[in-house]
């Protein structure tokens, strides 16, 4: 299945709580592994059109850690339904965060120091400026955003 890249000029109506009423937004639906490329591609384009390259590579990571993670974590107890990761840009800062359909919280777990995966959080918390979530209650699932200042 090819990802499903969308523009929207407004706020998607999850943004809305987390102050995404502004002019550079722009989201991008995932569902599979296979569209963790796209999603990154989609991060690095939209970075580029915006003119805010300065941390487009810390960025990137952290879409791809978030979209990882909603793949991993959330997507496979909700088949039937999908993940949004938006962009937006206000005042020299880049929040991105993810919507996905589980309210399930994010904690950062304890790897073992030979373990492979489970340092996504971790990732986030050094390479942005704050990271949080919203559980959203209904069966709308959750949002979790990474805040990075330019």
């Amino acid at each position: 299945m090819a990802a499903d890249t969308t523009w929207h000029s407004k706020p998607l109506d999850w943004g809305l709580p987390m102050g995404l009423g502004v002019p550079l937004f722009a989201a991008h639906r995932f569902t599979t592994p296979e569209t963790l490329r796209a999603t990154r591609c989609f991060t690095r384009q939209t970075l580029r059109t915006w003119g805010l390259t300065s941390k487009a590579d810390d960025i990137t990571v952290i879409a791809s850690e978030l979209a990882t993670n909603a793949i991993k974590h959330a997507l496979p107890c909700h088949r039937d339904q999908q993940a949004w990761l938006a962009l937006t840009a206000f005042q020299r800062i880049v929040v991105c965060a993810v919507n996905d359909p589980s309210p399930q919280t994010p904690l950062p777990c304890t790897p073992d120091h030979l373990q492979e995966n489970g340092r996504g959080l971790y990732l986030i918390e050094e390479l942005s400026d704050g990271w949080g979530y919203r559980i959203l209650g209904s069966g709308a699932g959750k949002i979790i955003w990474a805040r990075v200042s330019l």
